[in-house]
Formats: C-alpha cells, structure tokens, sequence
C-alpha cells in the first residue's frame, strides 16, 4: 500500500498500519481529531473507524495496540484512500509536525531514536535534529543501530533520565550538533 503524504508520516502510518501495533493508527487519529477539530477526522471513517476511533478516545498507544493488533488503516477508510492518500489529512500532520512548525525549543533537546525502528522512520528524528542544531539549540540526538522502537523505548530510558537529572543539576547540556 502506498500512503502519500509530505514527508516520513506515510512511512510512519505504513510502519504501524498492519503490523503488531496496528491500532496505533487509532490512537495517531484520535489525536489528530482532538488537535485539529477542524479536520474532521471522522467524515474519512467508515462505521467501524468512527466506532474506534470514538472507543479510542482515552487510549495511549499500548491499550490501542492490544486491542487492534494487526490493524491495517485501509479496513477504516470511508472510501479507498481516504486516510492513506488524502492531501488533506497530510497537510493536517504536517502541520502538527515539529519539524514543520515555526519557532524552536529555547531548552536544549534530546533526541533518542533507534536506526531500524520499524514504525517511525529515523530519517525525521535526523531532519529535527538538524533544524534545531541550526538554530543554535544543543540537541543531543542519541542513535541506537541496537533494537527498534520497543526496545529503545527501554534501552533509551537510562540515556532520557540521566539527561533529565543533568538538567535538573543545571549541567551544561552535551550536544551532537
């Protein structure tokens, strides 16, 4: 399935959509609907989507992912291509997209993401990371060629605390810019 949008968010969507945390998908939607009411997530849904997405509304990704494994996004599309292709939708992400929005953080950033996450490419953590750089913020983006987006959530735990903690002691912050 080919999911068109502007940048690496169809490679996300594509990355969740199908796999063992498909119902991500669901919980991506119903942030979007609850940021950007405009947008009006649900006219692209069919019943079964709009009944998720309404069942969804207090989920974080892992209650989502368990109730929906193996979600494929098509099955809750109004038409084909309603959310997998649709200019509009992506244009909504992209606006919701860090990398896309102006301004910068005026705190220093960390960036932990791991090189073969299967659901978020790294290619958008890299993208952020070099905007802020730019901007003069000191961001630490901290690579893992170890696991993939499970693991690193865990694995990246000790690296997010202890840069916290150095925060917390007004330790400069270490930068890979």
């Amino acid at each position: 399935m080919q999911y068109k949008t502007i940048d690496n968010h169809g490679a996300t969507m594509a990355g969740f959509s199908g796999g063992i945390a498909g119902g991500a998908v669901v919980v991506g939607l119903v942030g979007l609907d609850r940021s950007y009411p405009e947008a009006d997530v649900s006219q692209y849904l069919n019943e079964a989507g709009r009944e998720m997405l309404a069942a969804s509304r207090a989920d974080c990704v892992p209650n989502a992912a368990l109730a929906y494994p193996f979600l494929d996004a098509t099955t809750l599309e109004a038409s084909p291509g309603s959310i997998t292709n649709n200019a509009e939708l992506s244009r909504v992400v992209h606006k919701a997209s860090p990398l896309h929005r102006a301004g910068v953080p005026a705190a220093p950033v960390l960036i932990h993401h791991a090189v073969a996450d299967e659901f978020t490419p790294i290619g958008s953590a890299r993208s952020l990371a070099k905007k802020y750089c730019s901007a003069g913020i000191p961001v630490h983006l901290a690579e893992s060629v170890i696991g993939e987006h499970g693991t690193e959530a865990m694995l990246g735990m000790p690296t997010a605390l202890t840069y916290l903690a150095d925060r917390f002691a007004a330790k400069p912050a270490a930068s890979t810019c």
